[in-house]
């Protein structure tokens, strides 16, 4: 037989979950399923390239995340889902530049320059 005081102290702690749950629910769901590809995009001499469009595209699925590097070179493509990329620079006089079997892991910075 199970006493009234077991049964309210039972009853509250369910009550101090669900509310911490509802209070916090980025806690319960807050799993990282993505990485960031970054990186730098320099000419042959070391100089930084602006404004290059950067593209990674899923080699499983073919989807394109995009993204223009600022004036340093540097760029960063955030969110990108885990999985296998091939990533691209680009910019008016210069050659695209292409790099293939580029492997996302969940919550991985992955380092592309160019």
């Amino acid at each position: 037989m199970v006493s009234h005081s077991s049964r309210l102290v039972f009853f509250i702690s369910c009550a101090l979950a669900a509310s911490y749950w509802c209070a916090n629910p980025a806690s319960v769901h807050a799993q990282t399923v993505s990485g960031t590809i970054l990186g730098q995009i320099q000419d042959q001499q070391g100089a930084a390239i602006g404004k290059a469009e950067v593209t990674a595209r899923s080699l499983e699925t073919g989807a394109l995340r995009k993204t223009t590097a600022d004036d340093t070179g540097a760029y960063r493509i955030t969110s990108v889902p885990a999985g296998s990329y091939e990533v691209s620079a680009s910019i008016a006089g210069f050659k695209t530049e292409v790099r293939s079997g580029i492997n996302v892991t969940v919550g991985s910075d992955v380092a592309v320059n160019f």
